[in-house]
């Protein structure tokens, strides 16, 4: 015999939130680019205002909001070294689902961690 498991998820059990994923508020430093037929875009430069395992919200110039719809590569300074010494970026792959004044969401379609090149020091 099949059983079958009825949840309530009702405002009051959970809040007014309908995510599928918790969004965590993380100020990180970033670049992006859009994704064109004929390669990447002009680099531009933003920071994460929340970051969940299936989108991002990015803060950037008002001047440099990609469109609705826009593909978009990005890469976040992640602020942890792997075994505490290698710095890692986070490098992803998404679509812009909505735009706001200086802000930006993008849902991921790819991600992965990459090491980062150390920065040089300035002389």
């Amino acid at each position: 015999m099949k059983r079958t498991l009825k949840v309530s998820r009702r405002a009051t059990d959970w809040g007014t939130e309908r995510r599928a994923s918790h969004r965590y508020p993380v100020e990180l430093v970033l670049k992006y680019q859009t994704l064109q037929s004929g390669g990447r875009g002009e680099s531009r430069i933003g920071m994460t205002l929340d970051l969940s395992s299936h989108g991002v919200l990015i803060s950037a110039a008002q001047s440099q909001i990609p469109t609705p719809g826009s593909k978009l590569h990005v890469a976040v300074e992640w602020p942890v070294a792997l075994d505490g010494k290698t710095p890692l970026q986070l490098v992803v792959r998404g679509k812009v689902v909505r735009v706001g004044p200086a802000t930006f969401a993008l849902l991921f379609e790819r991600y992965e961690f990459h090491i980062r090149k150390p920065r040089q020091a300035l002389p």
